[in-house]
């Protein structure tokens, strides 16, 4: 550690007075490095200036089209503070027991923090939520974990998949082998989506919470993203080859909600609401196990030439799986399609 910190103040101090008859080197070196901290500031400030007016419109159209507007005050901010942080970390599998106690002084600010912009809890928040994806993946891939409470939860919580994993392929007979297999492809594809949410994290974080101050200031009021609102619009308005189910994933399962009116699904007899989706065939004609995968992700195996054979896997309420072959059809949204959602959480 020593003799690293020393190699660093060596290369700071090289830097700031460069070897004789290498200054010319060492200066644009220098200010190749203020150039890029002082863009990457500017960024930030933009992106930061751009999130205080999402926030300052948002909150404008609820005062001004609500008919009893809510007030502004601690207990918004206390309602705010504990609906963001269930719907952001319900499992506690990110932010740490003492990380959410260092959050607690934000508990009643967050209402003042708003007149200022985004608020300081947002951006703590999504700090911590990003050390804890980082944590998470070192944990999945068994290479650390630091956080012994939430190393237990997420091997507890891979464990509890895995084995769900491994009866739903292999209901007659799971094997010491068809275990090891079914953890491989959870942690491959928890490992996934953990990825995906820290590309992705910043902006869905940040839409998380206005959907919570929306949600906070009436139950009744729903914010859709920029992104969720274009594909609400294009479910609305388009049309595409599928089954027609309405699914709905709740932590890694995929529930069949609704069916659509005269889709393939629904024609068959043999789905209801409330199965659960197991298993789909790709094009190759292989079953494809779906526990642990994204709702875009099934869309994609769900879609595809019309007229084409897919093969769902269901499993019942009381247990049985169906194996229940049909074909794509195309799919209208005035026949009553409804949206797939994701619920946050494995309950």
């Amino acid at each position: 550690m020593l003799k690293a910190a020393t190699r660093r103040s060596r290369a700071i101090n090289i830097l700031l007075d460069p070897p004789r008859g290498e200054g010319s080197y060492f200066r644009n070196m220098r200010g190749a490095i203020t150039f890029l901290l002082s863009w990457t500031s500017v960024l930030c400030s933009a992106q930061h200036a751009v999130d205080s007016t999402r926030i300052a419109d948002l909150l404008a159209t609820l005062a001004e089209r609500h008919f009893a507007p809510r007030i502004i005050d601690d207990q918004f901010s206390a309602d705010v503070y504990t609906t963001y942080l269930s719907a952001l970390d319900p499992d506690t599998l990110f932010i740490a027991d003492d990380e959410r106690r260092s959050l607690e002084p934000h508990r009643l600010r967050i209402d003042d923090q708003l007149k200022q912009g985004v608020p300081t809890f947002v951006r703590t928040c999504d700090s911590l939520m990003h050390h804890g994806l980082v944590r998470a993946s070192a944990i999945v891939e068994h290479s650390g974990g630091g956080k012994v409470a939430i190393h237990h939860r997420w091997e507890e919580k891979l464990r509890a998949q895995a084995a769900e994993l491994d009866v739903a392929l292999n209901a007659n007979a799971p094997t010491t082998s068809s275990a090891q297999e079914a953890r491989t492809l959870i942690a491959t594809r928890t490992q996934g989506e953990l990825e995906r949410r820290m590309e992705r994290g910043k902006q869905e974080r940040f839409d998380l919470f206005l959907a919570t101050l929306a949600g906070v200031h009436d139950a009744q009021s729903t914010y859709l993203s920029p992104e969720e609102q274009n594909g609400f619009e294009q479910a609305m308005t388009s049309t595409f080859v599928g089954v027609g189910i309405d699914l709905v994933r709740n932590g890694m399962c995929l529930r069949v909600e609704a069916l659509e009116p005269g889709g393939p699904a629904a024609l068959s007899g043999r789905i209801v609401p409330g199965d659960e989706l197991v298993q789909v065939s790709n094009v190759d004609g292989d079953l494809v196990p779906v526990l642990g995968m994204t709702v875009d992700q099934v869309v994609q195996l769900l879609r595809g030439p019309l007229g084409s054979p897919v093969t769902l896997h269901v499993r019942s309420a009381e247990g049985g799986t169906n194996a229940v072959p049909m074909q794509r059809a195309t799919i209208r949204p005035d026949a009553g399609r409804a949206q797939a959602r994701v619920l946050y959480g494995d309950g």
